[in-house]
This record gives structure tokens, sequence and C-alpha cells, in this order.
């Protein structure tokens, strides 16, 4: 397919930038400079803006032509202007070099930027040229700007040849896809922003009023106000009133770094602390929201492989849509403001499913865990982490109850390997935290149910002393973990083995054969499912690197690169590069990590291919949501869901079996970016949607 490759540079001053505007706001502000194109191998050709009028014709039988391919470094950017400053419909074809680059030489150190692309991957090219934007824009600079647009455009063609091949077909496709989205954007419901404003300024406020309750009567100087509302927390204070009125000392009024041992040991302050905790969110979302004021449209983000495992995320950089993969979820109060302000564009809707426990089930399939197996052939749909959260407690939960995302963060972290005093301190902050209603007399019931004792090792009270945790707590912690290895002994064989399979093959003379003798061992994975790849020298002579092939996907999707034995902080240990991170211990904790989280990317991917096969190409994945984006009709919805279920449901033929699954009663639909279970707002909506009673569609909001 003939490709086109692009390049525009915009208008910029220092009141005109992305850093403080959404990409849509800068659009009105900016105006096209210039642009610079080539087709295949052939001249960069540059057009200042008043040229432009003369190739518009040109571009546009590009654009809808779907034999033709259209390439940019950074396109989320460059689409948007070749769409709302050129009038130019979306690309049938479009991709981002940038992220192509980012799959094809993951951790790539310093970045996926031109200026580092050129210079680490040797691109023959030449480096990216600078240039002042500000005074480019001001006008005397036009030669330098043709030039810096043009070497752009011959850094980018250089970006995208080198890592098109090393990219199987079917991860061009899903890169296709998050470029295919883009082309979306989300409506800001009218007085939306300052809906949300007014409910963060509520909620706020409130989370202030207890923690004042908490603080005693002066507890009101924490707090910054702008007449009766709260406008600030003053850390300052707060850490004075919690010292002084409640016998709390502490350095840090950030509830993630106070020990949870010195928390759950003071009530009153951790009641304090968590409501300015709360205080404090609802303020910095309301600071954020500003950014949508006097705006009806935001563009839609979804970018593809910028994760380390190759998961889903939304870059803001260089683009400001919405950053799907950080708005609150969990926390209703503050989701609901932020989530309700964004609806899908005029005449569609979302029908979206949640996946359920995905990377419990993947972990148990690529292990062979017999456990897992049983659990899932008994019920389809059963929940792993309040039955074990049942079976370590002695006591029936429910999914209401707000422990069970302990047991989920337990549960994940006990797959990962998480060592016990980790768990104990996992333990603690869910003691320290009211949320969870979990208290010390609860688990000294569970331990006296169980009839467990402590061990008597220098380990487990070495932890007892280091973490000051109740002995109950630690009790509880040691034998639910040895409680979770003895239900799941194959996660542990998994992980052990691939470190002693990556440790070998990184001090073998020759590592490929090193693997391939660690997989005639009788504990190796199947290699189907998990295939380590040696290779050597892929990031230049004498690296040493491994790929893993993570579940049935096409090609690897985990490269540890450059492994070396490096001085840290533990002693000397086995280190992968990471590109922002520099050298970090490869564990087992994060070998066995990166391969579940990437297993289940691909496992999604493969659903979202067939999805699209099936005629759905807008798509978003957002956490373990998937939607279908499309027509607001009651026939389009229905057949979504539909898909949805036959592709992701019980009895799929995905080939992950029970691996991935979702619950077919909790598909929903909503018009804006906050879940609605629709059944739960009409009784039987679904069926008289399906019966044919298009009113239903009217009650989405």
């Amino acid at each position: 397919m003939p490709t086109l490759f692009i390049d525009f540079e915009t208008a910029y001053t220092p009141e005109i930038s992305l850093r403080k505007m959404t990409l849509r706001k800068y659009l009105e502000k900016t105006r096209v400079l210039g642009m610079a194109m080539a087709v295949d191998d052939g001249p960069v050709r540059y057009h200042a803006a008043s040229e432009l009028p003369a190739v518009r014709s040109h571009l546009l039988a590009i654009a809808t032509d779907p034999q033709w391919v259209v390439v940019a470094h950074n396109a989320a950017f460059d689409l948007r202007v070749w769409r709302d400053l050129c009038d130019l419909p979306w690309p049938v074809n479009a991709f981002c070099s940038l992220e192509l680059a980012c799959a094809a030489f993951p951790c790539q150190p310093g970045g996926y930027g031109l200026r580092n692309l050129a210079k680490t991957l040797n691109l023959g090219v030449g480096e990216k040229l600078e240039i002042n934007l500000i005074q480019a824009t001001k006008g005397g600079l036009d030669t330098a700007l043709a030039l810096y647009c043009m070497r752009d455009v011959d850094l980018c063609r250089a970006v995208y040849n080198l890592c098109w091949p090393r990219i199987c077909p079917e991860e061009r496709v899903v890169a296709r896809m998050c470029m295919d989205v883009r082309e979306l954007h989300f409506n800001i419901l009218p007085g939306a922003v300052q809906t949300a404003f007014e409910d963060f300024t509520t909620i706020a406020n409130e989370a202030a009023n207890e923690a004042v309750e908490a603080l005693g009567d002066d507890g009101q100087e924490a707090f910054g106000r702008e007449g009766d509302d709260v406008k600030s927390v003053k850390p300052i204070s707060f850490k004075d009133l919690l010292r002084e009125n409640l016998g709390f000392s502490t350095e840090s009024i950030s509830f993630k770094k106070l020990n949870p041992e010195k928390l759950r040991s003071s009530p009153t302050a951790t009641k304090a602390l968590k409501a300015a905790e709360q205080a404090n969110k609802a303020l910095s979302h309301k600071r954020k929201v500003k950014v949508f004021t006097g705006i009806t449209r935001v563009d839609v983000e979804l970018g593809y492989y910028r994760a380390h495992t190759g998961r889903f995320s939304s870059p803001q950089p260089g683009c400001k849509g919405i950053n799907l993969h950080n708005l609150a979820k969990r926390n209703k109060k503050v989701a609901k403001a932020i989530r309700s302000m964004f609806s899908f564009p005029d005449g569609f809707c979302a029908v979206r499913a949640d996946l359920a426990n995905v990377e419990y089930r993947v972990e148990g399939l690529l292990t062979g865990c017999e456990h897992t197996s049983k659990l899932f052939t008994a019920d389809l749909l059963a929940d792993p982490y309040l039955g074990f959260g049942n079976q370590a407690t002695g006591r029936i939960w429910t999914k209401a109850d707000a422990i069970r995302q302990l047991f989920k963060a337990c549960v994940l972290g006990l797959g990962y390997l998480m060592s016990f005093a980790r768990f104990v301190e996992e333990l603690l902050k869910s003691l320290a935290d009211p949320t969870f209603g979990v208290t010390l007399a609860d688990l000294e019931a569970v331990v006296a149910a169980q009839g467990w004792a402590a061990p008597n090792t220098g380990y487990f009270k070495g932890v007892v002393t280091k973490t000051r945790a109740p002995l109950p707590v630690a009790i509880v912690a040691f034998h639910m973990r040895e409680l979770f290895l003895r239900m799941h002994p194959e996660f542990e064989r998994f992980a052990r083995w691939l470190e002693g399979t990556v440790s070998r093959a990184y001090g073998a003379l020759d590592g490929a054969a090193a693997i391939e003798a660690a997989y005639k061992q009788s504990n190796a994975p199947d290699r189907s499912l998990v295939d380590l790849q040696w290779a050597g020298g892929l990031y230049g002579p004498g690296t040493k690197n491994i790929r893993i092939r993570c579940g049935q996907w096409y090609q690897p999707t985990v490269t540890w690169r450059d492994l070396q034995m490096r001085e840290t902080e533990y002693g000397v240990q086995l280190c992968c590069l990471h590109h922002a991170k520099g050298y970090r211990p490869l564990t087992k904790n994060v070998m066995i990590e990166n391969i579940i989280q990437s297993a289940a990317r691909n496992a999604i991917c493969e659903a979202q291919l067939r999805l699209r096969k099936m005629g759905y190409p807008y798509q978003l994945t957002v956490h373990d949501e998937l939607m279908l984006i499309g027509p607001r009709n009651p026939e389009w919805v229905l057949e979504a869901r539909a898909a949805l279920m036959r592709v992701l449901g019980p009895g799929n033929d995905l080939g992950w079996g029970w691996s991935i699954l979702i619950n077919p009663a909790e598909i929903n639909v909503s018009h804006t970016l906050w879940e609605q279970d629709m059944d739960k707002i009409v009784p039987d909506w679904w069926a008289k949607l399906a019966a044919g009673d298009a009113t239903m569609l009217d009650k989405l909001t």
C-alpha cells in the first residue's frame, strides 16, 4: 500500500500552548504554519500554509482511498490538525510511528521522541533539527521551519520503515484500531463542568467537616477556605493539629506513605487523614476540570503499546484528550462527578462489559493451575476473590462488602508471590482504612475459628518486629499466604522455573540452548502458552535479551532488555533495562507479573480482533472494561450485547476457554462514561428493549 508520511507545524506562543489547553481548544486558537510530506521513498516536499489549498484535492483523495496509508509521529496530534484545520476527513488507514516504535523496540532508553530515536536506532537520516517555534510563529524563520519540518518527515519515515517489519499483522490491526477510535470525540454535556465543580466542592466540604470533627474545635485551621468552601488542605497545619490534639506525629499526611500499624493504633487520626485524602482528591479534580471550561468537545484518546507490557493507555502530551486510564472508578462519589461530564458523540452510545478477574484466570491457564481449572469448571462465573476470602477467614462475604477489594489485591499479589512481610502490610492497611470495615477483633476471631498459631521461626518474629504488627495480623497473613500457595502450588512453581531459566540463560555461553534445556524439565510450562526466546544482540552487540510470547498471541509482547548483574540496595541482582527507570531488579515477582499482564492484554486483543471482523470498528478498552461504540438504536445495541456475549461469554471459542469471561448479566449500556446498569433503573430494561420498546434508549442520560 502506498504510504504518505506527514508532519504539521502550527503556531505556538506562551498563551497558545497544549500545556494549558485541550487539543481542540488549542486548534481553535492556532493556525498551520506549514506541512511536509513524502510518498513512500520519494522526496520530502514542504508546503507553507498559503500553498496547502493547492494540494488539498490530492490529500483528500488519499484520505478516502482504502489503498493508502497515512503515517505521522505522534499521529494523535497531526491527524487532528489534518481534520480540524485542513478540513480533511480522517484517513481510512492511519498509523502512529511513535506507537509502532513502542511495540517494535520496547523499553527504548530515553523514550520515543524523534530526537532520541534518531540516535538510539541509528536511523541514518541525521539528528532532529532544532528551532524556536515561538520565533517561527512570529515569522522570519521560513527556511529553517521548512528544513525542521522536512527532517521530521524523514525521521518519521525511517522509524516506520524500521518498525513495520518487526510487528506482526495482528498487532498492526490493533494499532490501527487505536487510531480509528481517535476519530471520535466526547461531548461535554451542557452545564456538566459547573455541575462537576459543585459536586467536587460538596465532596471536599463534607470531607473537611469529617476531618475537623476528628481533629477538634480548631481543626478548621487545617484548611484554606474561600467563603464557606474548602480551597486547600494545609499540610503543616494539619500535621501540627494531629500532633497537638491527637498525639499523632507524622512527616506526611499522605495516607499511602504512613505506617499502617501506626494508623491502626490511632483510629481518630486515621479518620482525619482519610478525610483529608478525600478532600485533596476532590480539590485536585476540581482544578483539572477547569481545562474543559467553555468547550463542548474533547478528543478520545487510546494509546497503543505505551505501557511496558503492551497494555493500552491514554497518553496526553501532544494530544490533550481525556486520560481515560486516570479517571476515578472505585471512589464512586468522585468517579460519578467526573465521568458524568463526558458523553459519546450525538447519536452514539457504548455497550460495555467488565472482564471478569481476567488476570487471575489467565495466570491459572498459563501455569496449569488445577484449583483454578476446577473452580471455573464448576462455575464459569465464580468469584475467586470472595472464594479465597471466605475460605481463608471462615466467614461468608459478598460482592457488596468493601473487603472484597482487599481479597482481590491479596489474590493478585499472592499470585505474583507477594512476600509475607508485604502481605502483613496489606492487612495492616485494611485495618487502618475504615472503608473496609475490618477490625482487629475480626482477625482475632479468624485466628480462633481456624485454630491458627504463630510459627516459631526467626523470619516470622523478624517481620512482626519490623512491621510492629499485632500478633493476630501476622498470624492471619502467614496462614492465608500458606493457604493460597497450597491452593495454587503451580503459581510458585512457574515463578521459580521462570527465575531459574532466565538466570541460567543470562549466565550461559549459549542462552538459546539454556532455554531449550529448561523446557525439558518436568516443571516447565506449556511452551505454546509461555514461549521464552533468547534474543542476544537484539539491541546491539553483546546485549543479552529475552523475549516472551505470552498466551497464544502471534508475537512476543514482553522483552527483558539488556540483562545485567548490577549492584542494588538488596545486593547484586539480575536487572533489566526500563526506558524510563533505567536498570531495575528482575525478580521472579516482576517476571510473573509482566507475563500475566501481557497475556491478559493479548487475550483482550484477540477478542477485539474478532469483534472488529464482526463489524465493530470503534472499541475502547479502559482497565478491565471493553466498550463497543456505535449508533444509539435498539438493533445495534442488542446486536453489540450479543456480540460481546458470543466473543467473551460462556462457550467462547477464543482458545482461552474459561480464562477470559464476562458475566452477561453485567453488560450495560450508557451514553456517558459513567456506567449505568439500566436493569436497576428500569426493571427488565433489556427485555423491554428486545421486545421493541425503543423508548428505553431515551432513558440513557
